[in-house]
């Protein structure tokens, strides 16, 4: 089973190239608390077209996010019946969803967008 601290491990690791990652593993070390806010699980196509739809209706709302381009093309070269696990976390200005392969253990993408307070 795979916890909200692999995923700390995972996010703190090499794979950090993308802006997304590199500032939840900024906020993680740093002096933001960050909150394990909840886990959920979808199918790869489920998540895809999920996130498709919130990816429009940020830009159409002018909401800035990272890494759900790649986060999309990375779901989208997974078949669509396996399962997603979706972290998420929070900071006092951002929320960020780690999206995690459920049997390999692999990163699959990182997106954040800002908390709307």
């Amino acid at each position: 089973m795979i916890t909200f601290v692999d995923v700390r491990r995972l996010v703190s690791g090499p794979w950090a190239h993308h802006s997304c990652c590199t500032e939840l593993r900024a906020a993680l070390v740093g002096p933001n608390q960050v909150e394990d806010l909840a886990v959920g699980e979808l199918t790869a196509g489920e998540a895809h077209n999920t996130f498709r739809i919130r990816l429009d209706s940020a830009r159409q709302a002018g909401i800035e996010t990272l890494g759900l381009d790649e986060a999309l093309d990375s779901l989208s070269v997974q078949p669509p019946e396996d399962k997603v696990l979706l972290f998420h976390f929070g900071t006092h200005r951002r929320v960020f969803t780690v999206f995690v392969h459920s049997q390999s253990g692999e990163k699959i993408g990182c997106i954040s967008a800002p908390l709307d307070r």
